[in-house]
């Protein structure tokens, strides 16, 4: 982001408590210079009590028009917000299949990914204004981001390649193991 320009987090899925949704709206009470703006891209719920100028809800999508919806909205991070670990994080996927670098917390599995490749950061939780001063510090930090996109781009041409949403289904199969065999995804999700 340019100075001045509010940092656009873009945070895909289905957004509820456990998805993030108090983390947003506590990093948009305390943002009191307007830095943040975010932008959901799934459905927010209990949006109906949320109104801020610098939250965008963009509605639901299908994953085939997932780089698209993407590309307009221009984000400068993703964020993975959820509130406790996930099972395998099919949203991180998605964000880095389309080159955004992932802010995620501290939880085994998306905190593991990111580290392993590198292609996003491990971010404060329990403390909203840690949290907004790790943002703050990485967007003004072009070392950094560099250095986070050029792990991007590594993901994107070794263990991204192929990552289809067979491959991701697979894996929530071994992951989960049910005794039917069968995954199903949600776009959105």
């Amino acid at each position: 982001p340019r100075p001045g320009e509010p940092i656009r987090i873009l945070v895909p899925g289905n957004i509820d408590t456990p998805k993030g949704r108090d983390v947003i709206t506590a990093l948009l009470a305390h943002d009191t210079h307007g830095r943040f703006e975010f932008h959901v891209l799934g459905r927010l719920a209990g949006a109906e009590a949320i109104s801020h100028p610098r939250l965008i809800q963009h509605g639901p999508y299908q994953r085939d028009a997932f780089a698209a919806r993407v590309r307009m909205i221009r984000p400068h991070f993703g964020a993975i917000f959820s509130i406790w670990d996930e099972t395998y994080c099919h949203t991180l996927t998605e964000l880095w299949s389309v080159g955004v670098p992932a802010l995620v917390f501290d939880f085994p599995t998306v905190a593991g990914r990111v580290r392993a490749s590198g292609a996003g950061w491990v971010v404060p939780h329990q403390d909203i204004a840690a949290l907004a001063r790790a943002i703050s510090g990485i967007a003004a930090d072009s070392a950094e981001q560099d250095r986070v996109a050029t792990a991007l781009a590594d993901w994107q041409g070794g263990r991204g390649v192929g990552r289809s949403v067979q491959m991701m289904a697979a894996a929530y199969r071994d992951l989960n193991g049910p005794e039917d065999g069968r995954v199903a995804l949600t776009p959105g999700a």
